[in-house]
């Protein structure tokens, strides 16, 4: 006998609906059926037969909603709470565009400053030059070369202004850099955790989309911060040995999972096969291929893309081309400019900042290098990049040999201090620590970390360098001072050269950047412990 929506002895169950409309009442014929012939679909219909649960479902005006539902057997009643797609991810959506709004709002502020200092300062300085290079500097009035004097004292001067200036930008910078970076560890590393403890593949779905939203934000604070070093001419490339087919397996393990899930073909082609070790700045290069190979399959909606290497001339040569949705004449003249992209239809539908090329353009142009694009409409495009072709002395391991082993199930044990000033960081920390095996203690700020390490022993501290009462650094510097030589590990959201620098000289032994990443954290850990 059917006894949906009864109680347990037969009786009958209502379930309570606040309705703000006399035309939702009676829901369309075909939703009424769906009720009828599809009941597991209804969060109220599951819960009027004392089954529990949480995910997707339809409200009973069939809308889709994310629902949580209970039955109360002391009540017998059926209780449903409901949220809309917009509210889950709504959060994200308005950091993303704060920050944008922030860039735009910034960034050419400081270049129309600078711009407008020099044109004023340097203008009579350009005259004198052109009189004494025509011969007639001998006719310049005294009265004008006093001035010239003058404004190079107050030229010396604006430029300390200007020094002051963009020493404020980077301030601001780091800040802002803090600021992003810290609430978006705790949302990536407790999305990274949940979801490793969820079965149900549609909460796992809606938790991975979190995730992603997170790290597209963390992409576009890490291009703001290298637009900003590279405008201000800080940006080193650091050259070192690095395994050309290691980069192109590890490109591979990144963009075939989702190559696949897009239902596209990903490959990619090595035609020399180095025996040495090549010499450049690995993490720059993998930064532009990830870029080109990221643009390529945004912009592919079928077929593929391919990545191809060869050396030619010299130069080590990558040719990335796709079968995408092609481009323009007159989008391609534009395409490497600042926050450009080929209109704001593209932004609307494939989103982005519009930096990834302009950064990998002056990064080329700082190796040495050059990028190239060809492209028609409905046919795919093809960038090429060149880079100066050098081989070092060191041979060519085998890639399994080079290859790791997974870190997190390793077991692991110790005593580790988690000095952090943020709540919701600590527990991260915490969560992510003791699944390694490991014990853990939390000072709430540098002061507390001096003390605990005075009067207890550790194996290492994670030090966050951003703190109050008294900051990482100082902390560092008071630890050391004592003549501790317990390993420190610098946790910080500023990951500019300079803060480094700052955090060696203060005595850490290693760094790791926010957000936190759960195998680079064991593997930084191990490894400073086993220096120490």
């Amino acid at each position: 006998m059917e006894k949906r929506g009864r109680g347990e002895e037969g009786e009958a169950v209502n379930f309570i609906n606040t309705l703000k409309s006399d035309l939702l009442r009676e829901p369309p014929e075909a939703c009424q059926q769906m009720r009828t012939n599809e009941p597991d679909k209804f969060s109220m219909l599951q819960v009027l037969d004392h089954i529990d649960g949480a995910g997707w479902s339809l409200n009973p005006s069939c809308t889709t909603v994310y629902s949580v539902w209970r039955w109360l057997p002391e009540l017998k009643w059926g209780m449903t709470l409901n949220q809309h797609r917009e509210e889950v991810l709504g959060p994200i959506e308005g950091l993303r565009q704060i920050t944008l709004l922030l860039i735009l709002f910034y960034l050419p502020l400081f270049g129309i400053l600078v711009r407008y200092q020099l044109r004023v300062l340097t203008r009579p300085i350009a005259g004198l030059v052109e009189a004494a290079e025509s011969g007639t500097i001998l006719e310049y009035p005294r009265a004008e070369v006093s001035e010239v004097n003058v404004l190079a004292i107050a030229l010396q001067e604006n430029e300390k202004r200007i020094t002051k200036a963009n020493q404020a930008k980077d301030e601001f910078l780091a800040s802002m850099s803090h600021e992003l970076r810290t609430p978006l560890t705790s949302i990536i590393g407790n999305s990274e955790l949940l979801k490793n403890k969820t079965v149900d593949e549609e909460t796992r779905s809606i938790i991975e989309a979190v995730e992603r939203a997170g790290r597209g934000q963390l992409a576009l604070v890490n291009d703001i911060l290298d637009v900003s070093k590279l405008e201000s001419g800080k940006f080193t490339i650091d050259k070192q040995p690095y395994d050309l087919s290691k980069l192109l397996n590890d490109l591979l393990l990144t963009f075939s999972p989702q190559a696949e899930d897009a239902g596209l073909l990903f490959s990619i082609t090595q035609k020399n096969r180095e025996e040495r070790l090549l010499i450049g700045d690995e993490q720059r290069i993998m930064q532009i291929l990830i870029n080109l190979i990221g643009n390529g399959l945004k912009f592919t909606n079928q077929g593929g893309l391919q990545l191809t290497t060869w050396v030619e001339d010299n130069h080590l040569i990558y040719q990335v081309k796709d079968s995408g949705v092609g481009m323009p004449p007159a989008v391609l003249d534009k395409l490497f400019g600042r926050f450009e992209q080929a209109d704001s239809s593209i932004s609307r539908r494939f989103g982005g900042s519009g930096l990834g090329l302009y950064i990998s353009q002056n990064l080329t142009m700082l190796m040495g290098g050059e990028i190239t694009v060809s492209s028609e409409e409905g046919v795919g495009s093809l960038f090429t990049l060149r880079l100066p072709y050098q081989q070092s002395e060191l041979p060519v391991k085998p890639l399994r040999q080079e290859k790791a082993a997974p870190v997190t199930d390793e077991p692991f044990s110790g005593h580790i201090l988690v000095a952090e000033d943020t709540p919701e960081l600590q527990l991260l920390e915490r969560r992510i620590l003791e699944g390694f095996g490991l014990t853990v203690t939390t000072a709430n700020n540098g002061q507390e970390a001096v003390d605990l390490v005075k009067n207890n022993s550790f194996d290492a501290v994670i030090m966050d360098m951003q703190m109050p009462v008294m900051d990482g650094i100082e902390a560092t510097k008071v630890i050391r001072a004592s003549g501790n030589t317990i390993p420190i590990i610098a946790l910080t959201a500023n990951v500019m050269q300079k803060h480094r620098d700052a955090f060696d000289e203060a005595g850490c032994d290693c760094f790791l950047g926010k957000p936190i990443n759960k195998n680079e954290l064991l593997a930084v850990l191990k490894d400073c412990v086993n220096r120490g």
